[in-house]
């Protein structure tokens, strides 16, 4: 997982500085009708590869065909987007994809237009230098969108086995059911709390950002997910008991010292990146949205809930866990 160091900070700050100057405004694009399209297309736009359907293979379109015929049954007939009404600078009936260049509302966007059995390409790293979405036309259709990954990581197998690897530190005595951390070592500590705020942030409040949108289509996803809230939930009661070892064990300056040194960081990390979250899910762009597709904010409980073993916000932590330090410091040093 990506640490949040200074540059997320001043990219976070970009962002929301670029939100504001935005405001209620409509960002600039070009469609094949403008004279300037094809320049800007090769100056800023050149790694977008678009393939007509006439020129993919039929058999290809007969295996696509057949799928989305597939999932047609499985989810009932699309909506009906007869009521869309004309959209200045593009026709409204055909679907087209947007492309802009990241976070930038200076150089102007890009509507192509995809016509049924059409495909587009984003090729090198496009999908990271620039934001792109599909602008639904009038007639129902089905996409489809394939990735050419690396999978050892950002699979749903893949963040089991990590949260299998977390539960390892953690045991229940068999007769009391109380439970405790096996090993207090500054390498599983560090790994558990990795994965703690892998879960939570690349995995929970991502799904559930968007997961109200999503359960439109299918609710699949909701089981997978509350299988990994109950993982990170443990791993919250896992922090809380590192925390009540740090308090009460009777452990030399040095080792003190090390142990908060290693979850320091992470709880850092976690209360800034809540709090990122929290500004997206309560942002302007957030709460224009129908209510049933407005992001939720979760997990998220308030200060003193019994079934939370921490607090939402951290700070007060975080604090203590730094007067800690300091006075380990300066115990080493004397």
């Amino acid at each position: 997982m990506k640490r949040f160091g200074q540059y997320d900070k001043a990219k976070e700050s970009k962002k929301q500085k670029l939100l504001k100057e935005i405001e209620d405004r409509k960002l600039p694009y070009l469609t094949p009708k403008d004279v300037q399209f094809e320049q800007l297309s090769k100056a800023k736009y050149p790694k977008l590869y678009l393939r007509q359907a006439s020129c993919v293979p039929q058999e290809i379109h007969q295996k696509v065909q057949q799928g989305l015929t597939m999932l047609q049954d499985y989810l009932g007939p699309a909506a009906d987007e007869s009521n869309i009404t004309s959209i200045k600078g593009r026709d409204p009936a055909l679907w087209h994809v947007g492309l802009k260049v990241a976070w930038d509302i200076a150089t102007p966007g890009l509507a192509f237009p995809l016509r049924p059995g059409d495909c587009y390409f984003m090729l090198d790293d496009l999908n990271t230098t620039h934001q792109h979405c599909v602008l639904s036309g009038m007639q129902p259709r089905f996409s489809s969108t394939h990735r050419v990954a690396e999978c050892s990581s950002g699979t749903l197998d893949y963040i089991f086995r990590r949260c299998d690897v977390a539960m390892r530190n953690l045991r229940k005595d068999p007769l009391l059911g109380i439970p405790s951390l096996i090993s207090l070592e500054p390498t599983y500590v560090r790994q558990t709390e990795e994965i703690h705020n892998e879960v939570e942030f690349e995995w929970l409040r991502q799904f559930w950002f968007q997961g109200k949108r999503s359960a439109k289509a299918s609710d699949w996803w909701f089981g997978p997910m509350a299988v990994l809230e109950n993982s990170w939930r443990k791993m919250e009661q896992m922090t809380k008991l590192l925390l009540c070892e740090i308090d009460e064990a009777e452990w030399s300056s040095e080792r003190k010292h090390q142990v908060v040194s290693c979850l320091l960081p992470f709880l850092e990390e976690r209360q800034e990146l809540r709090k990122s979250w929290m500004t997206r899910c309560q942002s302007r762009l957030a709460n224009s949205l129908p209510v049933d597709e407005q992001p939720e904010c979760r997990p998220h409980w308030c200060s003193g809930d019994p079934d939370m073993p921490l607090p939402f916000d951290l700070e007060e932590i975080i604090s203590l866990l730094r007067n800690q330090l300091v006075s380990a410091d300066g115990d080493i040093r004397s």
